[in-house]
């Protein structure tokens, strides 16, 4: 492998570019079903309100946390967000985070600069995305 080329779990990674995230999907309606079912309509709406609040808001911890360089703190929002997104079925946001965590962990400067900002991209993303589908979930979070 190459200097300039570097893979991780199946995700090449060129200079500030990585290839691969993009085909996983925004959204794992499946996950998202399944929390569904287990809610009466207002109470889903307050509990996606509240998860799409707490990762918009964890993911600007990590972007000031990640403006200083690789470090625990950053490796340990990575963490969690992963959690918060899996969890969620936010699917593209989710591994992001994992790999954002595994390169914080491993003080790979590269690697946090290509990932960061996607991650917080696909968080917004899909924070919206499920609030668009579901309406009363953005009414519950203004």
């Amino acid at each position: 492998m190459s200097s300039d080329k570097v893979q991780v779990n199946a995700v090449e990674f060129f200079g500030d570019a990585c290839v691969g995230f993009d085909e996983l999907p925004e959204i794992d309606q499946v996950i998202v079903d399944d929390w569904r079912s287990f809610f009466t309509e207002p109470d889903f709406a307050r509990f996606l309100s509240g998860q799409c609040h707490a990762a918009r808001r964890s993911a600007g911890a990590l972007a000031e946390a990640g403006s200083h360089g690789p470090s625990a703190r950053v490796a340990a929002l990575a963490h969690d967000l992963a959690s918060t997104c899996g969890g969620l079925g936010m699917a593209r946001a989710h591994r992001l985070a994992a790999e954002l965590e595994l390169a914080s962990d491993g003080r790979c400067d590269a690697r946090i600069e290509a990932l960061l900002p996607r991650l917080l991209g696909a968080i917004e993303a899909a924070a919206s995305r499920l609030e668009t589908r579901y309406p009363a979930a953005q009414t519950e979070s203004h």
